[in-house]
């Protein structure tokens, strides 16, 4: 027989005939509120376009310090718009990504098809001055004979 079984067997039943309450206490412990400052900081360092990043670690800093606080209804309201930011950041991050990859390889592709299709030109024949020209403008003075001769230096009617 274990210790505590004797000592009840030795003292007896309750003398007291009133039935037997009981009290429940609900001791609050310390409530977990995400706050979302090591992904705002990655945010911050890698994926910062348009400064979401910035902002979700700014709201993430004022979640931990409602926290700290003790307002435990303000830190999950910045808990959450850090979360959207950081969500936003991560989506216009990862599309950034995409395009820096997609659109160089489009350009590649699309130049290569060129070079095919018409061997030995160069893509732009022309500068672009001459393609845009702005009245107000004037155009740039035909070079002369001369610079034929020497084409390494520029010259223009006659003046070098």
């Amino acid at each position: 027989m274990l210790k505590e079984e004797q000592e009840v067997a030795v003292l007896g039943a309750s003398h007291n005939p009133a039935p037997l309450m009981s009290t429940v206490i609900y001791i609050r412990c310390e409530t977990s509120v995400s706050n979302h400052v090591i992904w705002s900081l990655f945010s911050t360092l890698f994926m910062n376009s348009c400064c979401l990043g910035f902002i979700a670690l700014a709201s993430s800093v004022k979640s931990r310090d409602w926290k700290m606080v003790g307002d435990l209804t303000r830190a999950p309201a910045c808990a959450s718009i850090a979360k959207c930011l950081n969500i936003g950041a991560l989506m216009v991050g990862i599309l950034v990504t995409i395009l820096l990859i997609v659109i160089p390889v489009l350009i590649f592709q699309v130049s290569r098809k060129i070079r095919r299709h018409h061997p030995g030109q160069k893509l732009c024949p022309r500068p672009v001055s001459h393609v845009l020209h702005l009245p107000f403008l004037p155009l740039p003075p035909e070079p002369s004979p001369v610079s034929a001769l020497y084409p390494h230096m520029l010259f223009y009617n006659g003046i070098q």
